[in-house]
């Protein structure tokens, strides 16, 4: 897989990923290891993608 389509996935899955930590955890509770954990991708991938855990939650 190129860099470009591993990114591409990871953008894919981390919303997806993100919503299932937030209903479980809520947005204080969930961590940015945790959603990066359940969508099967590295903190440094989410980062790539989103400044912050408050822009994947938007």
């Amino acid at each position: 897989m190129t860099r470009a389509e591993d990114r591409a996935r990871a953008r894919a899955l981390l919303p997806d990923a993100a919503a299932r930590v937030f209903a479980r955890e809520g947005f204080t509770g969930a961590s940015v290891e945790a959603i990066a954990e359940s969508a099967g991708c590295s903190i440094g991938a989410l980062y790539s993608n989103f400044s912050s855990e408050e822009a994947l939650f938007l």
